[in-house]
């Protein structure tokens, strides 16, 4: 009917830019009048139009009797290059936090490739075949290097890239107690020297995360030189570094030893570990007796030195009377103390009355007529 025709009675009204066009435009193929077209469920675009998006939807936007699959559900048909809001969450991957403020040309860039008809400009990636294997790594670069695996929303939330939701009490082997709560990530974890990774324009330099030893070595400097090895732990606690344990076992500290400070034993770069227990590594110049008795510990106490824990009563001469308020040295004269005679002579020769040498046998044995309470009976 021409002019008269109401084409708003069939099955495709006319509205926006098909207004404008001839009859012959969409009725006339291969020089034959056409006036029926049989993709109903596609809303008709494809009998005039050709897609230019050749492959790029997945099977759910590409099938032929399908209406989902209609120009319509993108483009308006007032001009093409509009689009209609595209609801990304019908999709296998919806946008959710962050994601739903960014333009679809940030995920879905050109590629090399490019259009065969009717345009020549290059194509947009739209079909992402390794989404379900690499949720986040399709679009975004492991700037950990492979460290922490694929699954990035164990630290990561589509909220927020940063700050991590990683909990280093639940999801490490170690733990953060005391100290180490206060510490910054970066002080532990350092950059990779030469290892770098590209997250669109900006540079991100790797950090170590794994293998970490979990040693304090790893982070803090051994000031013991490797005497005790890496496990610091044996005596340092994370309270605070200069907070130790009990770790003197083999020399327990008492009395006066308790109260020194570790570098009035251990200074001048002398060993911590493997150290001697006698008493001389420390008091040789304190000796009075001349390294002749060396295990200090039978006599002498930490808690004094001249507290000591000897009896004369336990050796073969037991101090009686007199002799019980002498001082040592009156005896022991040079420091000697073992190996002294016991008779009566070794000590009091001058000042024996009997006469002689060598004295009468009758008068060598002083106990006979002498008592220790004093010497004249």
């Amino acid at each position: 009917g021409g002019k008269k025709f109401d084409h708003s009675a069939t099955r495709f009204p006319l509205d926006g830019a098909h207004t404008n066009v001839r009859c012959t435009d969409c009725h006339e193929k291969d020089g034959k009048k056409v006036y029926k077209f049989q993709n109903y469920e596609q809303k008709f675009c494809n009998e005039c139009h050709a897609t230019p998006h050749r492959g790029q939807f997945s099977a759910k936007y590409t099938n032929p009797k399908s209406e989902e699959s209609a120009c319509i559900n993108c483009h308006k048909t007032s001009k093409w290059s509009e689009r209609l809001p595209f609801n990304h969450n019908e999709t296998k991957y919806p946008l959710e936090g962050a994601h739903s403020k960014l333009e679809c040309a940030e995920c879905h860039t050109p590629t090399e490739e490019r259009f065969s008809t009717p345009i020549k400009s290059v194509k947009n990636k739209y079909l992402f075949p390794t989404l379900e294997e690499n949720k986040c790594l399709t679009c975004h670069s492991d700037v950990h290097k492979g460290q922490l695996g694929k699954t990035c929303t164990e630290c990561h939330s589509e909220a927020k890239w940063k700050p991590s939701t990683f909990n280093h009490n639940k999801q490490s082997d170690f733990k953060l107690r005391h100290k180490h709560v206060d510490v910054k990530c970066a002080e532990c974890h350092k950059a990779v020297p030469g290892h770098s990774a590209q997250e669109g324009k900006r540079t991100i330099a790797t950090i170590r995360y794994k293998p970490m030893s979990g040693e304090c070595s790893s982070c803090h400097k051994d000031v013991h030189k490797g005497e005790f090895g890496d496990r610091c732990s044996n005596c340092h606690i994370e309270k605070g570094w200069k907070v130790t344990r009990d770790f003197h076992r083999n020399f327990t500290l008492k009395g006066v030893h308790f109260t020194m400070d570790c570098n009035e034993c251990h200074r001048d770069g002398r060993k911590l570990a493997g150290q001697s227990q006698n008493c001389n590594q420390c008091h040789q110049k304190d000796d009075v007796h001349g390294g002749m008795l060396p295990n200090c510990g039978d006599c002498h106490r930490q808690h004094f030195w001249e507290n000591t824990l000897f009896h004369h009563s336990r050796t073969r001469f037991p101090l009686r009377g007199v002799h019980r308020t002498l001082e040592c040295a009156d005896c022991h004269r040079g420091n000697v103390m073992q190996g002294l005679s016991s008779d009566c002579l070794s000590c009091h020769q001058q000042e024996s009355t009997h006469h002689g040498t060598p004295v009468p046998a009758q008068f060598m044995d002083c106990k006979q007529c002498h008592h220790t309470f004093t010497f004249s009976r």
